[in-house]
């Protein structure tokens, strides 16, 4: 059966003290750090160092676990670069030059402002590091302390910090001083040279989308709100029954390269009109134009079937076409789309019956 590894030590390194947590710790024990051992963060005495820490270690009967090394605020020097862009190497390097220590180590972090810089002394935390790494410790992260804000730690360095760094190890492995830093400013300069090999496609891309987006605007919110409104049908023309001209135009005969019939043939023509609608004059409406334009043999009534469509002329095959002509013009002059037939067997010269469809 696999052996459980031992849970992690953690520590929080400030000028003067070193705090050490465990998870069955239920408060920080604390080292304390001479003048004599270490001065404004400069390892002073190495071997004082390194004897009384190992025995406070092992008088503490700590075992070799994992160590998690914080580092206070006041141990580190860091500088903040606002904005998406990470700095230069040579912005970077510009602050590490002003830590007064002869050997640091540095890493950038992104934070949600933009970037931090991070400079300790490598003297100090490589002096710490040995101690422990002599007691078979072994280096899990090395944190500074802004990191545990991300992970909601309190800030004050306690038990309860210990107990939420337990739960994200992994989050401070990745951000730790000893895991190697992302490709930041490698990445930002390939993104630089995407964007000036591809920078004119990208510029008319841009254009286009923009192009693109302003006619969908105008068709979805200004066309709709143009669009003429449907006009209303106008209401069905209801054509009043029986009604007759106070003024009787004459009869509007259609030109015809025939020969006017004479008085006498029209008067010896037999013309029969029936009501075909059931609409009281309509037959009377026609004699009288007809009798205007020189019939005198005509006769009115009523047909026994109902004509549902337009008016109809039907003439018999001995009528003379000029005699046709003029009846023709003479019912067109009052139903445009009056139609015309020869019939057979037909009493009259011709047979007008009116039908429900009027101009």
């Amino acid at each position: 059966m696999a052996k459980k590894p031992a849970p992690p030590l953690v520590i929080n390194v400030s000028r003067d003290k070193i705090f050490f947590c465990t998870h069955a710790t239920s408060a920080p024990a604390v080292f304390p750090l001479t003048p004599a051992m270490i001065s404004d963060l400069e390892v002073k005495d190495k071997n004082e160092l390194t004897a009384k820490l190992q025995e406070f270690i092992l008088k503490s009967q700590l075992k070799p676990a994992p160590l998690v090394i914080i580092l206070a605020e006041m141990v580190y020097f860091e500088k903040n670069y606002i904005g998406n862009v990470p700095p230069t190497p040579e912005e970077t390097q510009k602050f590490i030059d002003t830590v007064p220590f002869p050997t640091v180590s540095a890493k950038l972090f992104h934070i949600p402002a933009g970037y931090k810089l991070a400079v300790i002394n490598r003297d100090l935390y490589e002096t710490i590091e040995q101690v422990f790494e002599q007691l078979n410790f072994r280096i899990h992260s090395v944190i500074p302390n802004f990191v545990l804000g991300a992970i909601n730690a309190p800030k004050e360095f306690s038990a309860q910090s210990c107990r939420v760094i337990y739960k994200k190890l992994d989050y401070l492995a990745e951000n730790s001083f000893t895991t190697p830093p992302e490709q930041i400013t490698e990445l930002h300069q390939k993104e630089q040279v995407f964007v000036n090999r591809y920078k004119i496609p990208l510029v008319i891309f841009s254009l286009a989308f923009m192009v693109l987006f302003g006619v969908m605007v105008y068709l979805l919110l200004v066309v709709p709100a143009t669009k003429p409104k449907s006009r209303a049908r106008p209401s069905a023309r209801i054509t009043p029954a029986a009604v007759k001209p106070t003024t009787r135009p004459s009869p509007t005969v259609t030109p015809a390269p025939l020969a006017t019939p004479s008085a006498q043939l029209l008067s010896q023509t037999t013309v029969q009109v029936l009501n075909g609608s059931g609409i009281a004059g309509q037959a009377a409406a026609v004699e009288a134009r007809l009798r205007e334009a020189g019939f005198t043999s005509l006769v009115t009534g009523n047909s026994p079937r109902v004509n549902t469509g337009v008016t109809q002329m039907v003439f018999s095959k001995e009528l003379p076409q000029n005699v046709r002509q003029w009846i023709s013009g003479v019912v067109q002059s009052l139903y445009p789309d009056a139609t015309t037939r020869e019939g057979t067997d037909t009493q009259y010269d011709a047979i007008i019956t009116t039908g429900r469809v009027t101009p």
